[in-house]
Parts: structure tokens; sequence; C-alpha cells
């Protein structure tokens, strides 16, 4: 894919579905799986055997999976000193050991996020806003980021202070 033409980045994200989010879909499912949770409990309660606590065991495990997957999340979000998302920041991947390789800039949205799918390598990660005359500031940048396995996301929240 050529770099220069179109953000391969973005394309790979929605290749692979990362930051699409179906609501309608998620809401569905939700439903159908506490509505689930909810029955085996009543079923265990009215009828505790072997089979129902199994059921109602293995729901509550899944419950506890879910809990602890949303505190992980697969993006960063740019932060000014006041906690705030910064709107429209210019965010850049450095690679330490290949400088001349870059990578495609990330506009951050309203809510400050972005993302970087990335191969095995040492990167920066540099924060770059606009100044009132038009021109861009670098007014950030990370250490060094190493990423150990083949593939890997690179989207650490930063807090920018002082910010402009």
């Amino acid at each position: 894919m050529d770099p220069v033409a179109e953000n391969w980045n973005q394309k790979e994200k929605s290749r692979l579905r990362i930051g699409t989010f179906n609501k309608r879909l998620h809401k569905l499912t939700s439903t159908v799986f506490y509505l689930g949770l909810v029955l085996s409990a009543l079923f265990f309660a009215y009828t505790p055997n072997k089979l129902n606590g199994t059921v109602l065991t293995m729901y509550l495990g899944v419950t506890a999976f879910r809990l602890i997957r949303l505190k992980v999340k697969p993006w960063g979000t740019i932060l000014n000193e006041k906690a705030k998302p910064i709107h429209l920041a210019v965010v850049k991947l450095i690679n330490i050991e290949i400088p001349q390789l870059s990578y495609p800039p990330v506009v951050t949205k309203e809510s400050g996020r972005y993302n970087f799918l990335v191969d095995k390598g040492s990167y920066q990660v540099a924060l770059e806003v606009k100044n009132p005359d038009g021109l861009y500031k670098e007014i950030y940048r990370t250490d060094k980021i190493s990423i150990p396995s083949k593939f890997g996301s690179i989207g650490k929240d930063i807090k920018v202070t002082p910010y402009l």
C-alpha cells in the first residue's frame, strides 16, 4: 500500500475491524447474555444441581472476563493539563531503529483518541498542534516504546502539560 496516496494504517484497522463498533449488535448480544445469566441464576436457585451450577459458574466466569476486558482499551488518548481530550492534534509515529520509515500521522477527533498498528521494534510518539499562525509545533515526544512481539499496537494515554 502506498503510504502517501492512502492511509494504510487506517485501512488496516478497518480491515481488522479495529475501531468499528456495531452498537445494535452489541446491545442485542449483551441483552441476551445477561438474560441468560439471570435465567441460569434463577434455575440454580430453584433447582440446585450440578448442571445448573456448571452453567451458572460459566456465566459468572464469562462475566468476570467481560468486566476485566472492558478495562483494557486498544487506543490512547491525548489529554491537556485539565485531563480533557485535545481535538485535532497530529500524532506521529517514529520508528527509532529506522527513522526514514515514516508512518502516516493520525489526527485526533473530539475524543482525542489515536492508535497505531506496528511491527516488532522501538518507537516514539510525537504530538503536534496547530499554532495560531497556522504552523504546526511539536509539543510532546514519548520515551522509547518497545514492541517485543511480531505485531503490536501503540495506544498510550498522553497528558500534555502545559498545553499552549
